[in-house]
């Protein structure tokens, strides 16, 4: 029987559909990760990041987007989100860029190597991070990872959970 850090260093590393072993006090069952939004990021792959226990999320759909969202259950604002949708054709990635600065004219943000056709990271002071991400097929990933303190210290945290992410899209 695998030890329970084994257990969870595999569980954090599945894909979305892979089915794994879980180890229970009543016996071995087997848990399926979804391939919807919660199944992008799992709850434990953020509280491994992050150092923090989570809620459970619940897949949301909107119009075109599927998001998923941890709250850190504290009654604070603390919250992971992840969300995709499909852009239109044409959308210019410079373009975007620049509204985001002009949204966020106090946050830092600077290019996220190896990540889709375009990715940028959002140190956004005093609220968090976000990584924003257009793959090479023209979805949008949008991971925030907001109220868990300034947005360099959970820029490390914002960017691996975007790279799981977008691996699994």
């Amino acid at each position: 029987m695998p030890s329970p850090t084994v257990f969870l260093l595999l569980l954090a590393s599945a894909a979305p559909g892979t089915e794994i072993a879980h180890a229970r006090d009543t016996g071995w069952r087997t848990v399926q990760l979804e391939a919807r939004s919660c199944g992008w990021v799992t709850k434990l792959e953020a509280e491994l990041e992050l150092g923090r226990r989570l809620e459970a999320g619940a897949d949301e759909q909107e119009g075109g987007e599927s998001s998923c969202t941890y709250a850190a259950g504290d009654g604070k604002e603390a919250m992971v989100r992840i969300s995709s949708q499909q852009l239109p054709a044409g959308v210019d990635p410079a373009h975007e860029l620049a509204v985001l600065k002009a949204g966020f004219p106090d946050a830092a943000i600077c290019p996220i190597p190896g990540l889709g056709r375009w990715a940028v990271l959002m140190q956004i002071p005093g609220a968090g991070a976000q990584a924003h991400v257009v793959s090479e097929s023209g979805k949008y990933l949008l991971v925030s990872v907001l109220g868990f303190g300034d947005g360099a210290r959970v820029t490390a945290a914002a960017e691996a959970l975007a790279r799981k992410a977008a691996s699994r899209l």
